[in-house]
């Protein structure tokens, strides 16, 4: 059995749009017997395609399905699964839904903090809170109602100092 193959490269994304629908249940049914599904952790399923054994890498998507963005491109998620699968695993040519790759790559969710990297970036649905410079969701970084200065995120607010007001 090879340990990775993917001699001919990497698909990132959700495993939805590049397995087979006529193998998609034997696929679901690896995962959901795999001791290390749902701990925030990958899961490794052996997945066999033209007499070969290859390893497939699976996590869950933070959240469920949406769209995961980064530098290199997006992975759309419809399965609420993401997973690095060599292109000889693919059954459909992996389109605008995922990202593709020659060598490796990494990936890593944190279920409980709704985060995602890719070879070491975080998604793009995070910023710098400008004050304290936390990684912040940009739904946790606050400006003033008054004065609509930006003042910072759920973990250094303390009120805007400009009109002397606090968060109500």
């Amino acid at each position: 059995m090879s340990e990775y193959s993917g001699k001919d490269g990497w698909y990132v994304g959700d495993p939805c749009y590049v397995i087979s629908n006529s193998r998609w249940g034997e696929f679901c049914d690896l995962l959901f017997s795999n001791e290390g599904y749902h701990n925030n952790e990958a899961s490794w399923i052996e997945w066999e395609k033209g007499g070969e054994t290859y390893l497939i890498e699976v996590w869950d998507s933070p959240g469920g399905d949406g769209m995961w963005g980064f530098s290199c491109g997006k992975m759309g998620v419809d399965a609420g699964l993401l997973a690095v699968v060599p292109l000889e695993c693919c059954d459909y040519k992996p389109n605008h839904m995922g990202i593709l790759f020659e060598e490796h790559p990494d990936l890593k969710t944190d279920n409980h903090n709704y985060k995602v990297w890719l070879n070491d970036e975080l998604d793009d649905s995070w910023e710098d809170c400008p004050t304290c410079g936390e990684e912040q969701s940009p739904d946790n970084i606050w400006d003033c109602d008054t004065c609509a200065s930006t003042i910072g995120c759920e973990s250094c607010w303390e009120g805007c100092p400009d009109c002397d007001k606090s968060d109500d």
